[in-house]
């Protein structure tokens, strides 16, 4: 009697999908439920939780001198690095996808065309995405996700958090993850097998590609708080750059509005004129 049947590997690939379920769903109630009670006393207003985003940097620092960067190391010597590319390249077909939709929520039409554009010659002429035909004709890529979507729509990007797992985000970007999650087409996938499979070969590829900054994550764990500095002080940069622009925007809108309103007054006093 064959014990590997087709019945038992689907039941270990419905193992599988339901541990991630889980490892996900205790990942943002974690997280949530943490908030209130990280923050500190001197904390800087782009981080006020820097209780609990040390806590996640270590652990994440943790898992992947451990497990990740291991894994990524094999995959980046035993497989070419053509293959690499061109899983590298199905991917971002994929994320296309996702920011076709985005760009035209933010009302993006060229976004959205150059997007839509690149996922049909990738597709069709690029064999399902393996090849980026649409960079060598010169179609640029605009990478757009449901956090940048919210923040469109003026969502302010929130307090700098580090996400078990997933490392550095803001709190707007963790509230678009399930939305995000929904729209990516690789968890829309209804075989548990080949879903996870494909997620796992994603994480492993994304990883494999920042294997040129080991250099910092070879650091000892005593020099781990500089090495939050840093990257802390990359988020409070991004998080100022963001209200900076948001602040000019809104100048700019007014400006608009004003010379609106003065060109509206000029055209209704010369008709007055003219009568």
């Amino acid at each position: 009697m064959n014990f590997y049947g087709p019945r038992v590997f689907g039941r270990r690939a419905c193992l599988m999908d339901w541990l991630r379920r889980l490892a996900l769903s205790l990942l943002l109630t974690s997280s949530m439920a943490l908030l209130g009670c990280a923050s500190g006393p001197r904390s800087h207003p782009a981080d006020p939780f820097e209780p609990f985003n040390r806590t996640m940097f270590e652990f994440n620092d943790a898992l992947d001198r451990a497990i990740v960067k291991p894994v990524a190391t094999g995959y980046q010597q035993v497989v070419p690095e053509l293959a690499r590319k061109g899983v590298g390249n199905f991917f971002n077909n994929l994320q296309d996808v996702w920011s076709v939709v985005n760009n035209l929520l933010q009302f993006k039409a060229e976004g959205a065309a150059s997007s839509f554009m690149r996922v049909l010659v990738n597709t069709t002429a690029g064999l399902a995405g393996i090849l980026d035909v649409a960079s060598e004709i010169n179609l640029e890529r605009y990478t757009e996700d449901f956090g940048q979507t919210l923040g469109y729509w003026g969502v302010s990007p929130g307090p700098y958090i580090v996400l078990p797992v997933l490392g550095p985000s803001t709190l707007r970007d963790t509230v678009a993850l399930p939305v995000d999650w929904r729209g990516d087409l690789v968890t829309r996938q209804e075989d548990v097998a080949v879903r996870n499979s494909l997620w796992a070969l994603r994480v492993l590829d994304n990883r494999a590609r920042l294997l040129r900054l080991a250099i910092c994550w070879r650091m000892r764990r005593s020099t781990s708080t500089l090495l939050y500095a840093t990257l802390t002080c990359s988020g409070v940069a991004i998080w100022c750059m963001t209200a900076i622009r948001r602040r000019r925007l809104k100048r700019m809108a007014s400006a608009r509005m004003v010379r609106r309103r003065d060109n509206h007054l000029t055209v209704h006093r010369g008709r007055f004129r003219n009568v």
